[in-house]
């Protein structure tokens, strides 16, 4: 039995075939050798996981060491290695303003064109402009996967904190990591919850909820709900508005429950929540 991104990712490629997508990008899971793009025997192009000479892309490492693992690895596998920059005509948008977002932004657009070149063609400006001009996402949904990326979600306004976190990554790290970002940006969430979560049908919550409510003590109001449907429901009521800014963050069984529940309604029903 696949885990939960393997299986979203096994999920998608029968999607994308069956609606006879052409192009596919996907963002590498865990990188090296037991990573779920693996899946792919013959990518056009992977960056992560670096294939036998097979080109490879990343954006600037600014750290010497990451940047040094990369060269090591292509040096190895014989690959074209390609750090990109941000691209110098990214359109200028309220929703595209931190540098991760225009590296991500600015990555794709490298990948696009590296294979619209194998036709002699690449992106036009007006390509650029409409693919950046379509994010309406209201909602945040992110998991630890690093502590970098974890703060740079704190940059934008969040009005709740949906938290929830038991495996193998330290869960005091993630929560110190959430505090010192919380300060450091000087962010104010109007409600912290700790949810609980269910991963392989079992209900997770945090063994230690005592040690959580201590050392999320700072992000008061804090409180600790029964079950992901009564969390969501009550981030959605309590304001009585058609948008709430909230960040669910933690396990990504956690993320991904939430957003089935955002995407089919808690009764089940279809229905299309802005949170």
């Amino acid at each position: 039995m696949p885990g939960y991104l393997q299986l979203l990712a096994l999920t998608s490629v029968y999607t994308f075939k069956k609606e006879a997508i052409n192009i596919a990008i996907y963002e590498v899971h865990t990188g090296r050798r037991k990573d779920v793009t693996n899946i792919f025997e013959r990518p056009v192009y992977k960056s992560g996981i670096m294939k036998y000479r097979q080109p490879a892309y990343s954006v600037i490492q600014k750290e010497y060491i990451a940047k040094e693992v990369l060269e090591a690895e292509a040096t190895e596998f014989d690959c074209p290695l390609d750090f990109v920059d941000i691209y110098i005509h990214l359109p200028e948008y309220p929703r595209l303003h931190l540098p991760a977002q225009k590296q991500n932004v600015s990555l794709a657009i490298r990948l696009a064109n590296a294979y619209l070149g194998i036709y002699n063609d690449e992106l036009s400006p007006d390509d650029i402009i409409l693919g950046t001009s379509r994010d309406s996402h209201d909602w945040a949904l992110d998991i630890f996967d690093s502590e970098v990326r974890l703060s740079h979600t704190f940059r934008e306004l969040r009005r709740v904190l949906i938290f929830g976190h038991e495996s193998v990554h330290n869960t005091r790290d993630l929560i110190a990591t959430i505090i010192r970002s919380y300060e450091e940006h000087n962010s104010r969430f109007d409600l912290v919850i700790l949810s609980p979560y269910k991963r392989y049908g079992i209900s997770i919550h945090q063994s230690s909820s005592d040690s959580c409510n201590t050392l999320l003590g700072p992000l008061q109001p804090l409180i600790s709900i029964a079950n992901l449907t009564s969390v969501i429901k009550m981030a959605i009521e309590k304001w009585d508005q058609e948008v709430v800014y909230t960040l669910v963050t933690g396990s990504t069984y956690l993320v991904g429950e939430a957003l089935g529940y955002l995407q089919t309604g808690l009764d089940g029903t279809s229905h299309d929540y802005s949170i």
